[in-house]
């Protein structure tokens, strides 16, 4: 066994965990999108669908991050971020870019599929 041996197992655990995982957290992302899109035009930081959308935002930003998906996990960060803030949010949007990111992580969820 090389050096390398126990990171690529590691790594070829976690690829395989990402198989197996990958439909739930697209779920949750397509869940996002719909959280996102029922808050109220007007909210403020603290109106319940906008702390739900929020947590649910945070909770995604980890598993992204754990599975490789960085520029996702970014992408969530972000419409965490905004909703954290005072400044009104503009729910279809936040929700149209809730659903590119769902859309990118599930393109590479299936190119992952296919290099395995």
């Amino acid at each position: 066994m090389t050096d390398d041996g126990p990171e690529r197992e590691l790594i070829t655990a976690i690829g395989d965990l990402w198989q197996a995982r990958s439909p739930e957290v697209i779920a949750d992302l397509e869940a996002l999108v719909r959280a996102l899109l029922e808050i109220p035009e007007e909210s403020r930081k603290t109106d319940p669908e906008r702390l739900s959308a929020r947590r649910d935002a945070h909770r995604l930003v980890g598993v992204l991050g754990v599975f490789g998906q960085q520029e996702a996990a970014l992408a969530v960060s972000d419409i965490e971020h905004r909703l954290a803030s005072e400044a009104t949010v503009d729910p279809i949007m936040l929700g149209h870019e809730a659903h590119r990111i769902a859309s990118s992580v599930r393109k590479a969820a299936r190119d992952s599929q296919q290099r395995r």
